[in-house]
């Protein structure tokens, strides 16, 4: 279920909410490419002369629809002060865990 975040919560992390906004992002991808390498999706090869494919992608038991998304999480952990960064840098960094 989704949850409301209010902006004065997030403006007390920073002023300028268009950094709020890059950060998030920022880490929102970086917990969809942990999450990409814990679960990565399966790939059917290209087809050969006789167009067959090798092999058919595995069924995954995730329930991918279920999993909070990555720029909720994000948020969540700017909100939470989990996530560390330096300003005029590109770094972030964030709990490790892609849930």
């Amino acid at each position: 279920m989704a949850s409301t975040i209010h902006f004065k919560k997030l403006m007390q992390q920073s002023n300028d909410l268009f950094e709020l906004v890059l950060l998030a992002s920022k880490r929102a991808k970086q917990i969809n490419a942990l999450r990409m390498a814990k679960y990565p999706l399966p790939t059917i090869s290209k087809r050969t002369e006789e167009e067959d494919y090798e092999e058919t992608p595995q069924e995954y038991s995730i329930d991918w629809d279920g999993l909070e998304k990555p720029t909720t999480i994000g948020l969540n952990e700017l909100l939470e002060g989990k996530v560390n960064f330096k300003r005029g840098s590109d770094e972030v960094e964030g709990e490790s865990s892609a849930s």
